[in-house]
């Protein structure tokens, strides 16, 4: 998914009182450049560098392969407040000149601040594609959150169910004073 097509089911961030940055990979969308995995990670870091220098607290929201790219990135988790991976496979399989590149082999040891979310009845990442990230971010100190609505950040869904599970993302990320909740 390109940068223009989440602007708006990243308001409830916005309205949450979140400055939100988003960006389309190299080759993707307006960016320029070849969509090779080490210049996007180096991107990733590099964007992650500039934000935690000027800014104290520091949120991350990641969708499916852009929290692989995060993963591998080779940033300091620890520099950040929260990172929250919504539908984030983990593997790359069945290519397996990618086995380098598995989200699960790059997870730092202390995952406190990751939140891990899919959805059990995910139309494009079946669940054993993605449960193998959440039980890792979890033996790491994080959370694993399984939503049970059908629901893929990619697909077209009526933009209110996505507002209210961005809010619920929103809470996770601290940008809000609101009570925690699961849906």
């Amino acid at each position: 998914m390109l940068a223009s097509g989440l602007i708006e089911r990243l308001e409830p961030f916005r309205q949450a009182g979140a400055d939100v940055y988003m960006y389309d990979f190299r080759g993707y969308g307006k960016s320029t450049g070849e969509s090779r995995i080490a210049a996007m990670t180096a991107d990733y870091r590099e964007i992650l560098e500039k934000l935690v220098n000027t800014n104290p607290k520091v949120s991350v929201y990641t969708l499916s392969f852009g929290g692989v790219l995060l993963l591998n990135s080779g940033f300091d988790f620890g520099r950040l407040h929260a990172v929250v991976f919504d539908a984030v496979p983990s593997t790359l399989d069945p290519y397996k000149c990618m086995e380098d590149y598995a989200p699960t082999s790059h997870l730092p040891s202390d995952c406190r601040a990751f939140v891990a979310n899919a959805s059990s009845e995910d139309p494009v990442l079946p669940e054993p594609k993605s449960r193998p990230l959440l039980e890792a971010v979890k033996r790491c100190g994080g959370r694993a959150v399984w939503r049970g609505t059908p629901y893929h950040p990619f697909k077209r869904e009526p933009l209110d169910q996505v507002n209210s599970r961005l809010k619920v993302m929103a809470l996770e990320l601290g940008i809000t004073d609101e009570t925690r909740h699961e849906q």
